[in-house]
């Protein structure tokens, strides 16, 4: 992982109409980076996407990807580029093997059978290579688009709801995948996804935005590390140890593991010091200690709402 910017988007904004879809937004997305593309319903993620992939014109700013202005160097950046966005289209009534034989050549891909079926494989699509499209569940017709992204070998993935469609089993091949991309073959992925689990377990740094802007931008673990966490502490005595906090100022939640012997507060990090402070003046014995803040619960501090699929 480096500080090279492989995407920078300043001051972008899209109009339509009277209706402002993107209103001056700012994004920096470093090499190596999974970057989560968090917003909820309505804030602009899909407009934003399809113009980094110059699919609709900005109506001001500027995107630059791997150095270049995309309005000046289209081709050249959207080569090295590999997208799915939303709903991939591919031609139903023809093989896997065929689609990304004809995908390919339009992309200038290598298209040997080799490369095609070891993409097929990466997705996990290999034993149906030779079934026509038709005949896919929704969630292999979306295996089947990632394939086409990445069979001529990108810098920058763009992944637009990747597992969208598929059973849990396919969402933990594809975050496997998407790992794999980023970690072993140094690819940048730019990820957006209302499923904030995924987002969660993947990405490195991210970016939330609302009303067509940028609300936060950061290293995930940092962000939430940031504000109120929920902190789990094992005792020798819970009851006493709910007291002693309690009185101390601090908020008890809800015991979610069903541990007798814990108990939960809400709490910042810099606190936790001094709650194990009052535990241990009070003659409290503690086991264990963890503290935790979801991406759903940060999500939601930050925009007021949950994320909806779009």
């Amino acid at each position: 992982m480096n500080d090279e910017p492989i995407i920078e988007v300043r001051g972008l904004t899209k109009h339509f109409g009277t209706t402002t879809a993107v209103d001056n937004l700012d994004l920096t997305v470093r090499r190596g980076d999974i970057y989560g593309f968090l917003g909820p319903n309505g804030a602009g993620k899909s407009t934003t996407i399809r113009m980094m992939l110059s699919l609709i014109r900005p109506t001001a700013g500027e995107i630059r990807i791997f150095g270049l202005s995309l309005a000046e160097n289209r081709s050249d950046v959207l080569r090295r580029v590999g997208a799915i966005v939303e709903k991939p289209d591919c031609y139903l009534y023809l093989t896997a093997r065929r689609n990304l034989d004809i995908l390919g050549r339009l992309a200038g891909a290598d298209v040997s059978r080799r490369t095609i079926d070891a993409t097929l494989d990466r997705v996990g699509l290999l034993e149906r290579a030779d079934d026509k499209v038709k005949t896919y569940s929704y969630g292999m017709k979306q295996r089947l688009g990632i394939a086409q992204a990445l069979l001529h070998n990108p810098d920058l993935i763009i992944l637009d709801e990747p597992v969208n469609g598929l059973d849990p089993q396919g969402v933990r091949e594809i975050r496997s995948l998407i790992l794999e991309l980023a970690q072993e073959n140094r690819k940048t992925v730019f990820l957006s996804s209302h499923i904030l689990a995924e987002v969660e377990m993947t990405a490195n740094r991210m970016a939330i935005i609302a009303n067509g802007h940028t609300v936060v931008e950061g290293g995930v673990k940092e962000l939430l590390d940031e504000g109120t966490l929920q902190v789990s502490i094992e005792t020798n005595n819970s009851e006493h140890a709910r007291k002693v906090l309690a009185n101390a100022g601090f908020t008890p939640v809800d015991n979610v593991n069903g541990k007798n012997s814990v108990i939960v507060f809400s709490m910042r990090k810099n606190d936790i010091p001094t709650a194990i402070a009052r535990l241990a003046e009070a003659d409290i014995s503690i086991y264990d200690i963890g503290s935790t803040r979801s991406l759903e619960e940060y999500f939601i501090s930050i925009t007021g709402s949950s994320p909806q699929k779009q």
